[in-house]
């Protein structure tokens, strides 16, 4: 009885430190998500040539047309890649970009997908948005649960605050950092 116990034990101690080891050897391989998001297709230089007007100075209405391209093209890239991952962008008033992600993703996930849409924004705009991360269920309204925002000291800096629940609230409609604007 004694033996047998034993033997159990060691059966379970193994299967344990497999099952770890297995864990521990693809952690940061969520879904083909082990790569830099800028180099799935689209590229951002192949983002930039499809961009219209590139170099001439913008008017409100030009801008508004690359804004809504630049998020085709950024949609795209996840949309297309296998797996296919459900990002979307909207470009806001306020300098304000509204990123959805896959309810299910990794927060560290989101930070990478955040803070590529930022520096990308950044270059191709000549201007820093404020990207504010919401998880997105299908049937029901995306919910705010993080924002990036610059640095006050440097702009080439970031922070991603995230929201527990219940802490800002549970929609779209909710009043990040106490601004006073509101989100769409």
């Amino acid at each position: 009885m004694k033996k047998s116990g034993l033997v159990a034990m060691v059966i379970l101690l193994v299967g344990l430190l497999g099952y770890g080891y297995q864990a521990l050897d693809h952690a940061g391989d969520d879904e083909g998500l082990s790569i830099d998001f800028a180099s799935w297709p689209p590229t951002t230089s192949e983002v930039l040539q499809k961009l219209p007007d590139a170099g001439t100075p913008p008017t409100p209405a030009k801008e508004k047309e690359r804004e809504g391209q630049y998020a085709k093209l950024f949609t795209s890239r996840f949309r297309n890649h296998d797996p296919a991952m459900a990002v979307g962008m909207r470009f806001l008033p306020d300098e304000h970009i509204k990123l959805m992600c896959p309810a299910r993703m990794e927060p560290w996930n989101m930070d990478r997908l955040a803070i590529t849409a930022w520096r990308e924004t950044r270059d191709m705009f000549g201007r820093t948005f404020d990207v504010d991360i919401y998880a997105t269920y299908i049937g029901a309204p995306p919910v705010l649960v993080g924002q990036l925002r610059p640095t006050k000291e440097d702009s080439k800096q970031v922070n991603i605050r995230y929201f527990l629940p219940g802490q800002i609230g549970t929609t779209a409609d909710t009043t990040p950092f106490g601004t006073g604007k509101k989100t769409r």
